[in-house]
């Protein structure tokens, strides 16, 4: 994949970038927008979003923030809307290209980009979607509030120091917000100094004068995201793990759903992804996370929301996997290979075969509805599906594994949903085990909503529903 160099200049400083662009053009492009560190297009989740995106038909824009890189402008000056009006002019830029679609422009931002992504979605109707990891809704303040008091008490402090670093940031905030006091805060700040809880309170240098006068926290501190979503109408997907160390997941998703969901609910997507922190990466605890290898669970919610929601009939998709036909009973000991090749990696995990490896393939296909995708022969997924009076049961949906990350199992699952609504139930329903993480993230970016988890063999089963329209 080549890159071409692109330039862009808003208010006399320029900003360099790169555009990535599919073979099939006019392409629709994500536009990356940063998280508050690494600030230069080199980034390893904006690399990683180009190799997940360029081959499946969609552009990629990394830019050097201002101050960074090859970019010209000063960070420690640009406020969170500063760096908005950087990612609309990039997206203006784009959508003067004739190889771009100006219609399918969307953006990917990571943590601090957050709040960037929607600001700018919020002004400009040229902004398509928005695919946000690790976002938070809450102010900065709060934010950096919540990451403090999560890493004390992940290094041991108690509620009473936890507490204490609490005042006193509030105090910091104070003293940067108005200005007064900031000798005596520096002085409260420097008597911690000696303590082991200073290095997780995240609290400025009390010896280093410029961090108190530089002014870039006073320009962020206080900033609210709400007005912004109580703007946006457009698809958005947000994604977090089960845990994380810098956003409060439960207060921000609280945000999102109040002043955007209750408006818009079928254009939120919320993805929790298991074994996940801050970075969609498979790290456990916060120590390595953004070293750690990127989870396949987040690669296949955000590859399968992007290219429905910016490719959403693209030319190749509808023949990949070959023909869709139910499966007749001589393909029973083909299905079984599959199955057992898709399923087989999971034996380890769960300790025994999974439950489609047990299932009698031709007893199936007379009793249920089985279909298969059938390219030249040649078997590429399988779907099982069990009627019953008020719903449709998916029992088994399996890809070959060397066909895998070509979107097949988003075409089997649609078909299960397109056959439900041919069948007049009004809910498709599945379950899958708790140890299969990516299929429970899959499964809950395509709408489904756990209802309960039933007990097996020292794991559980999970079983989820989704309404159908």
């Amino acid at each position: 994949m080549a890159a071409s160099a692109v330039s862009v200049t808003r208010g006399g400083v320029t900003l360099q970038g790169s555009l990535t662009l599919p073979t099939a053009r006019p392409a629709p492009v994500v536009v990356c927008l940063h998280g508050a560190s690494d600030g230069t297009r080199d980034f390893r989740l904006f690399r990683h979003l180009e190799s997940l995106a360029v081959p499946a038909g969609i552009g990629v824009l990394r830019y050097d923030r201002r101050g960074s890189g090859a970019s010209g402008g000063d960070f420690e000056r640009a406020s969170l809307s500063d760096l908005a009006d950087d990612a609309l002019a990039w997206v203006a830029l784009l959508a003067a290209r004739e190889d771009v679609d100006a219609a399918r422009i969307g953006c990917w931002g990571f943590s601090q980009g957050g709040w960037i992504g929607p600001d700018a979605a919020a002004r400009s109707p040229s902004i398509a979607c928005l695919a946000l990891v690790g976002a938070c809704a809450v102010t900065p303040a709060e934010q950096m509030a919540y990451a403090a008091a999560t890493a004390l008490a992940a290094a041991g402090a108690g509620p009473e120091v936890i507490e204490q670093v609490r005042a006193l940031r509030r105090a910091v905030d104070e003293a940067m917000r108005s200005g007064r006091d900031r000798e005596l805060v520096q002085a409260r700040v420097a008597a911690l100094a000696g303590t082991p809880w200073i290095a997780h309170a995240f609290l400025p240098d009390p010896a280093n004068a410029g961090e108190w006068q530089s002014g870039k926290w006073a320009l962020e501190m206080d900033y609210d995201i709400g007005p912004a979503l109580e703007r946006l109408a457009i698809p958005t997907l947000l994604i977090h793990g089960d845990h994380d160390r810098w956003t409060p997941i439960e207060a921000s998703l609280a945000a999102w759903r109040e002043r955007f969901g209750s408006r818009h609910p079928d254009l939120l997507t919320m993805v929790r992804v298991p074994g996940t922190g801050h970075f969609p990466t498979a790290a456990r605890g916060a120590e390595g996370e953004e070293a750690a290898p990127i989870s396949a669970a987040y690669e296949l919610v955000l590859r399968d929301w992007l290219l429905a929601t910016l490719l959403p009939d693209p030319p190749d998709l509808p023949a990949a996997g070959g023909d869709l036909r139910r499966a007749r009973l001589g393909d029973a000991p083909a299905i079984g290979t599959l199955v057992d090749a898709a399923y087989g990696p999971y034996v380890s995990r769960i300790g025994r075969q999974p439950i489609p490896m047990r299932t009698d393939h031709a007893a199936a296909i007379r009793d249920d509805e089985v279909w298969v995708l059938d390219e030249g022969g040649e078997l590429r997924g399988v779907l099982h599906l069990v009627i019953g009076d008020d719903h449709l049961l998916i029992h088994n949906v399996a890809v070959s594994p060397p066909v895998q990350g070509r979107g097949l199992g988003s075409r089997l699952l649609d078909h299960a949903e397109r056959r439900a609504r041919q069948l007049g139930r009004p809910e498709v329903r599945l379950y899958t085990n708790e140890r299969y993480v990516e299929n429970l993230a899959i499964y809950a970016a395509r709408g489904y909503d756990e209802t309960h988890r039933t007990p097996l063999s020292g794991t559980a089963l999970v079983h989820m529903r989704k309404a159908i329209s």
